[in-house]
């Protein structure tokens, strides 16, 4: 998707005016996207069913199951004075809140490119776009972003578990 949206967003700047808006709203959409589907397969990698992972529920999941389950670990490993395995868990912890926090900046600005047409896409410069306030360069390191903050998360949760 990340890939989908880099040839959008290029491509919206070699079209006509009229359709360089459509090209450009998809490419936000793309981006948003691809970074949901990688939040997805991780979430159904430590086993959150595929059936509860909605769009505007990733805040919960994360809050909810993920969190406690990372904060009664480090408990555990508080109790067995293990600290490497604290420390580990505290990084999976504190990659909660940014993930949360960019998801949802995604959504609503993909929710803004699908839904409302009435705020236009603001070409600003020769090679860049904004919508609703967000430069699309920002929605182009997403992706790398949520990678980061999901290997995070991914290596505390396999540690919690063991």
């Amino acid at each position: 998707m990340h890939a989908v949206g880099h040839h959008l967003r290029t491509y919206a700047h070699h079209n006509a005016v009229a359709e360089r808006d459509a090209f450009a709203r998809s490419a936000f959409n793309r981006y948003y996207y691809g970074c949901f589907l990688l939040v997805r397969s991780t979430l159904i990698e430590i086993n959150v069913p595929p059936n509860n992972i909605k769009h505007g529920k990733i805040k919960e999941i994360l809050e909810g199951k993920i969190a406690k389950k990372l904060e009664s670990a480090k408990r555990q490993a508080q109790k067995n004075e293990d600290g490497t395995l604290v420390n580990k868990i505290d990084g999976g912890l504190r990659a909660i809140e940014p993930l949360q926090r960019l998801i949802e900046e995604a959504r609503q600005v993909r929710e803004v490119a699908d839904y409302k047409p009435e705020i236009e896409v603001s070409f600003n410069s020769p090679d860049g776009f904004s919508l609703n306030g967000l430069d699309i360069n920002s929605a182009h390191r997403w992706e790398e972003t949520v990678r980061t903050l999901l290997a995070s998360l991914k290596s505390a949760w396999r540690d919690a578990d063991d």
